[in-house]
């Protein structure tokens, strides 16, 4: 039977805000952070969900035209936006991308990218690295808002192909970050083998425990709710 990620899978409470500190690492410098988040109940008690490791999702893709194309502008103007919301999100610990100054990049070690990557001249393609505290808020991220449009219209600029869009796993709770020759590698088993604990996605998901799971919707959708009121807190 599949298992929800909050441990133990029992009926889910409302939200409730708590303030929480979370590890981070970015731009090459380590450290804590305090923000307020909403968790969820996991029990009558009111006992929140057990925290579990850090979730690592690195994503992939090639664009149709040479990345510097006006075809491509769509994107990049989106692009902007959604790694704003991203940083607005709730559930996000650190984060990589193309529109990060190099001091921050160079916090996930020399990008590399799988054998997929076709070098027209570009010299790059819109990977992202990132690491999340639970599957669910990740779940919500992607699924929702800026990035769920941006999903809708990939077509537009992105070429098909039969590599995964993206993967995830989990980290130890004693490793910090990750790299992108480490998501590259577990990209590339995703495709060479399927999903497994080393390397899954949100269609066969696995919990840190190495067994299969089920996402809990409920969850990623309350999540979804609790930071888009946490934004229009805080532009009022």
């Amino acid at each position: 039977m599949a298992e929800l990620g909050c441990r133990p899978p029992t009926a889910l409470l409302p939200l409730r805000t708590v303030l929480v500190t979370s590890e981070y690492q970015r731009g090459g410098c380590r450290g804590q952070w305090q923000r307020e988040q909403s968790v969820l109940a996991n029990n009558a008690s009111g006992q929140e969900c057990e925290p579990g490791m850090p979730l690592a999702l690195y994503t992939f893709g090639q664009f149709i035209e040479p990345a510097d194309d006006e075809a491509n502008d769509g994107f990049r103007d989106l692009a902007a936006e959604i790694f704003r919301a991203a940083d607005d999100t709730g559930g996000l610990l650190a984060r990589s991308g193309f529109d990060l100054d190099e001091a921050s990049a160079s916090a996930w070690g020399e990008e590399v990218f799988p054998r997929f990557y076709d070098n027209r001249g570009d010299g790059w393609v819109p990977a992202t690295l990132s690491l999340w505290d639970s599957i669910e808020a990740s779940f919500a991220f992607t699924y929702s808002g800026l990035h769920a449009q941006a999903l809708r219209r990939r077509r537009e600029w992105f070429r098909e192909g039969n590599w995964p869009p993206l993967v995830m796993w989990w980290l130890p709770n004693d490793e910090r970050g990750t790299t992108w020759s480490e998501g590259v590698k577990r990209y590339e088993h995703l495709h060479d083998f399927g999903a497994s604990p080393f390397a899954f996605t949100f269609k066969e998901p696995f919990n840190f425990e190495g067994k299969p799971m089920k996402i809990d919707k409920e969850r990623a959708r309350q999540l979804r709710a609790a930071t888009a009121l946490s934004v229009q807190r805080a532009s009022a």
